[in-house]
């Protein structure tokens, strides 16, 4: 009967250790999480925050590059920058052509190629200079051939009339762009250093499969 009794008060006490074992270990496993969830939260948030970081960076590089694209459209006028303006492309003469080509052509290494010795001016092909124009304007190439000044029927040749004096130093800055489907009209102020002066302009171009095309440029 005594050994009974002590069996079962053996057994209370073996109860009661494993009860206090399984409070102890419970309480440290909810102390513990608080603390976990706080680290991945800080963790998930460092994730999302380079992760924004990463695409504001992306955009900007983006914006970045149509910027230059732009400026590089407005560059590429060249000679015709200091015009007065057209609103179509056949309002330009056969001669702003020519002389819009000749100082493109000017200052590259290969330029040596358009001289015929004895005679005056940059001489172009007529198949080189009717391409190169066309493609980069909304002119037919009848037009182009319409001043014998310029055109040289019988050698299939197009000559600069004029010698290519240095341009009126010029800056610009771009102030809008806005794309209407195929359509881009940017807006820029063009500073003209060497007069201390500047007006607003409006180039509109459109863009084609490969490249772009001048439309308009008007004050």
């Amino acid at each position: 009967m005594l050994s009974q009794k002590r069996d079962w008060k053996k057994g209370l006490c073996i109860l009661a250790a494993l009860l206090a074992a399984c409070l102890c270990f419970g309480g440290c496993a909810e102390r513990r999480s608080p603390h976990t969830s706080s680290i991945q939260s800080e963790a998930d948030a460092e994730k999302s925050s380079h992760g924004g970081n990463s695409a504001s960076i992306e955009e900007s590089a983006e914006a970045s590059g149509e910027q230059e694209q732009y400026e590089t459209y407005v560059a590429q006028l060249g000679y015709l920058l200091n015009s007065s303006g057209w609103e179509t492309a056949a309002d330009l003469s056969p001669t702003d052509y020519v002389m819009w080509y000749g100082y493109r052509m000017r200052d590259l290494p290969s330029s040596d190629r358009y001289r015929i010795e004895g005679r005056d001016g940059f001489f172009f092909p007529a198949e080189e200079f009717e391409s190169q124009v066309t493609s980069c304007f909304d002119v037919p190439v009848a037009h182009l051939r319409s001043d014998p000044v310029v055109y040289l029927e019988a050698e299939h040749l197009y000559r600069t009339p004029a010698a290519l004096m240095p341009l009126a130093e010029s800056s610009y800055e771009i102030t809008s762009v806005t794309e209407n489907g195929t359509t881009i009209q940017v807006e820029f102020t063009l500073d003209f250093v060497e007069f201390n002066r500047s007006k607003e302009m409006t180039l509109r171009l459109e863009k084609t499969a490969d490249s772009i095309r001048y439309l308009s440029y008007y004050s």
